[in-house]
């Protein structure tokens, strides 16, 4: 099955994974799954610190709704940390020019949800031929969630 690029047609892994997932391999959803989605990219600029929860970092807002999606590009500051409690989005985007980045949480016992009400499935698109790593307590994928891997 040919991997779309469209971020609609993007994916997640598993439910609750309290382990550390690393995302080299190129992970897509099958295409015309559910309704349209209008979501809003938060674009990872690290321009203040690491902390996840600074807007700063996201070039003014931070993204913390199942309306948005982090996208992670080209960047300085490679080790985000989710400093927040159930920080909720609809899914997160590893450009092609990301370098590897290690997403992790500031105390080993964040969670991150993605998907939601608003947002058709949960998604992590890795564009980038670096790997990237993802080292927070619990991620959490709502339903409905795709498992592609080309």
């Amino acid at each position: 099955m040919a991997c779309h690029r469209a971020l609609h047609d993007s994916v997640a892994v598993s439910r609750s994974c309290a382990y550390r997932i690393f995302l080299g391999l190129v992970l897509c959803a099958a295409a015309g799954i559910g309704r349209a989605q209008t979501l809003v990219p938060r674009t990872w600029t690290s321009n203040s610190d690491k902390r996840w929860s600074r807007d700063a970092n996201w070039g003014g807002n931070r993204p913390n709704a199942d309306t948005e999606y982090a996208v992670f590009g080209t960047g300085t500051q490679l080790n985000p940390q989710l400093n927040a409690n159930n920080t909720s989005l609809a899914g997160i985007v590893f450009e092609a020019s990301a370098p590897g980045y290690n997403l992790t949480d500031d105390n080993g016992a964040r969670t991150l949800k993605l998907g939601g009400a608003n947002a058709t499935y949960a998604f992590i698109q890795q564009n980038s031929a670096n790997n990237q790593a993802i080292g927070i307590k619990t991620l959490s994928l709502l339903d409905p969630t795709v498992l592609d891997i080309s």
